[in-house]
């Protein structure tokens, strides 16, 4: 049917070309300058094309007439993707943008993770539909029932994380800087006049093995470390007393020396304490107030057992170590420490 196109312009001035069937187009047709009320034909220019093709384009993946490859790998996983990429780059935890406002957030996530991906499930399903009645497959409508449910659960990932992203910061939460600081604070490693020995004194924290190793590098004379500490940490113990063994270096007590400050004295090439010093041993417990996972107090022990046995410790005296509650402290004599091979000299009356 032959159509006739008639000219009409809207109360601000747009002009608007109405396609009328066998009839003029009357000036009410053109409206808010995208559609014409009888024909609903676009405004002549690029905006109105783009929105007709849009708008197009969403119903007919609503409708599942896309394809279902179509539908699923573009409608679905790619726009997903995008979504998702999105939200990481918005993120402040990338270091990219940061949104400071509360109220936008969850708009965005009502938007994009809730109506966007309503209309993705439905629009897929449809063409899953549709394609099992048009072909008779169903592996493919397998794979993509599987499919939604992944995005299900990613979509519903990501929507906790945009909800956090508008919690307040705690100003209670220190960085791991300031825990490294406050950690380094309590114990202390300083190198001798003559740069033969390096004194460790203060509580065995995490960090520790790395900083006695930065040391050891930048004074690589040190024969020997002087211990005095009443433990700490039991693997940072362990990491010491492996790179004092490893570097054939001798150990020496000043003052006290116990719990797993005793670990590391026994990775001495040479054993000795000075005038005064002493070991303390007992059993060993988990010192947090919170769960610490996968820690046994008593597996522990068994470990630094075969650890002072394969340091030529005498058996009799591994098995009385972890004898004393965990509350109290034995202190051998240093007789016993000699004849134990704990200590591999007599006491010596330099500090030095």
């Amino acid at each position: 049917m032959a159509e006739a196109f008639k000219h009409v312009v809207d109360g601000d001035g747009t002009v608007c070309r109405a396609a009328v069937c066998g009839m003029s187009a009357p000036e009410e047709a053109c409206i808010a300058r995208a559609f014409c009320i009888q024909c609903k034909l676009p405004v002549a220019g690029l905006w109105g094309r783009l929105i007709q093709t849009l708008v197009r384009y969403v119903n007919d993946h609503w409708q599942g007439h896309h394809g279902l490859a179509w539908s699923f790998w573009v409608n679905l996983v790619l726009i997903r993707v995008l979504v998702f990429l999105a939200q990481e780059w918005i993120s402040p935890a990338t270091g990219h943008v940061s949104i400071d406002c509360n109220a936008l957030i969850p708009a965005l996530v009502l938007v994009f993770h809730g109506i966007l991906f309503f209309w993705q499930v439905i629009g897929v399903l449809r063409a899953a539909g549709f394609h099992v009645r048009s072909s008779g497959s169903m592996a493919p409508v397998w794979g993509v029932q599987m499919a939604v449910i992944v995005a299900f659960f990613w979509t519903i990932s990501y929507t906790i994380e945009a909800w956090q992203i508008t919690l307040p910061a705690s100003d209670k939460v220190p960085s791991q800087a300031e825990l490294n600081a406050e950690r380094a604070a309590k114990y202390n490693i300083e190198p001798s006049v003559d740069g033969r020995s390096l004194t460790l004194t203060g509580s065995l924290e995490l960090g520790i093995t790395a900083r006695l190793k930065d040391q050891l590098e930048v004074h690589p004379n040190v024969e020997q470390i002087v211990l005095a500490s009443t433990g700490g940490n039991i693997y940072e113990a362990r990491g010491l007393a492996n790179a004092i063994r490893q570097n054939g270096l001798n150990t020496k007590v000043i003052g006290e020396c116990s719990s797993a400050c005793t670990t590391v004295f026994i990775g001495g090439a040479e054993r000795r304490l000075a005038s005064g010093g002493k070991l303390g041993f007992h059993q060993y417990r988990i010192d947090a107030d919170y769960a610490v996972l996968n820690a046994d107090p008593v597996r522990e022990q068994t470990r630094d057992r075969a650890i002072f046995l394969a340091s030529g410790v005498a058996i009799w005296f591994v098995d009385k170590m972890f004898d004393s509650d965990a509350s109290e402290m034995w202190f051998p004599e240093i007789s016993e420490l000699i004849d134990a091979r704990v200590v591999t000299a007599a006491p010596i009356q330099s500090t030095d």
